[in-house]
């Protein structure tokens, strides 16, 4: 179904444009179903592990990948190298905070080095780009400002944004996940998926003095996780946009597994176009859940077996 939206003639001349700031060495999975349909840009500022630089490739329609810093504004930033590629950042890592926890070496900087920065909003202009479909950061502590730095005409119609905040300090001065929701309540969007994630609250010298080296490398079985970050996404209510726009909202909530607003979309779409496809959506959408209803006996099965074990 979602090959047979995005093959609609809507796309031909206005294909997806998805956004990728901190691919961290490979592009959001979840995109592998639309990416021969898309344009990515992507943007990876740590060498040691990617390889991409700026191209097109046979993955996507058009892929471009660009080795710089996404910043809030044009300029210059030191960029903190860390042990773990995946912790770098523009923000200088919260060593006071961090050494409560069992990650916090993950954050040493190995290297500080300056980089000219760039932002998305020149990035468009370069590859004469005006819009995002779908947006996707995890830029260590500066989702947000970057988020933010987009025009508002941009942001607005979006149809999907996904975030990876902070809860705690691991950056100084970082955008938190707290922020980034205030933020979002002035726009016309939804948490379609969060996820809490975490690592455990035990000090490095506490962690060394009473585990072998085997219990030291299988820590994560052994000790209670404790909440650190999220993975937050949001979707576009899609309440006022064009049929271009409603046909890949739809294949969007159909990649995430938004059934429901996938049934609400179509409806929409059969309501206000002429156009058939939106009535196989919701045929499609409708039948995704029946498939579900094997979980309602299996529900029921439970409800018996506690039952009976009560009763013991």
């Amino acid at each position: 179904m979602i090959d047979k939206i995005l093959k609609q003639k809507e796309f031909t001349s206005k294909p997806p444009v998805l956004v990728d700031v901190g691919t961290s060495g490979y592009l959001h999975r979840i995109w592998k179903e639309i990416a021969k349909y898309s344009i990515c840009i992507g943007f990876d500022a740590d060498y040691r592990e990617t390889e991409f630089v700026e191209n097109e490739n046979k993955t996507y329609k058009k892929l471009y990948v660009f080795h710089k810093i996404v910043a809030e504004d044009v300029g210059k930033k030191d960029f903190y190298l860390t042990k773990s590629p995946y912790c770098s950042s523009t923000l200088k890592p919260n060593h006071e905070s961090l050494k409560y926890w069992a990650f916090a070496d993950l954050f040493n900087v190995e290297k500080v080095v300056c980089f000219e920065t760039v932002d998305i909003r020149g990035i468009l202009k370069k590859l004469d780009i005006d819009y995002i479909d779908w947006f996707k950061t995890d830029s260590q502590g500066t989702d947000l400002r970057i988020f933010n730095s987009l025009e508002k005409t941009i942001i607005g119609k979006i149809i999907v944004a996904d975030f990876e905040p902070g809860m705690m300090d691991a950056y100084f001065d970082e955008d938190k996940l707290h922020t980034l929701m205030k933020f979002m309540e002035d726009f016309p969007f939804w948490i379609c998926d969060m996820v809490i994630e975490g690592t455990q609250r035990i000090k490095k010298d506490t962690f060394g003095k009473y585990f072998n080296k085997l219990q030291k490398k299988y820590f994560w079985l052994l000790l209670k996780k404790s909440p650190f970050w999220s993975e937050i996404s949001y979707f576009n209510n899609l309440e006022i946009f064009d049929q271009r726009d409603l046909l890949l909202g739809c294949a969007f909530a159909l990649i995430k597994k938004q059934y429901g607003f996938a049934i609400d979309l179509s409806l929409l779409g059969q309501k206000r176009f002429n156009n058939s496809i939106f009535k196989e959506i919701e045929d499609y959408a409708v039948g995704k859940i029946k498939n579900n209803s094997y979980k309602i006996f299996i529900h029921g099965f439970k409800r018996i077996l506690q039952k009976l074990m009560w009763r013991k």
